[in-house]
């Protein structure tokens, strides 16, 4: 979500501050914070990369962007 290449909690924080209208994503980022890829943006997003980062089993490709 950041850009730096990594999927850590820095994203959780940036979906976060994005949903409080605190930080604005670019088309790039708003793809990539999809985290759950229902096609919405909101915390649910966030809480799949923390369940992600805390080795939970998912069913969707965490830190990829399906086209």
């Amino acid at each position: 979500v950041n850009n730096d290449g990594a999927v850590n909690i820095n994203d959780v924080t940036d979906i976060q501050r994005n949903l409080a209208e605190l930080e604005e994503f670019d088309e790039y980022q708003q793809l990539a914070a999809d985290a759950n890829q229902d096609g919405a943006l909101d915390i649910s997003d966030a809480t799949a990369i923390q369940m992600y980062l805390a080795d939970y089993k998912l069913p969707y490709p965490i830190g990829q962007i399906l086209k």
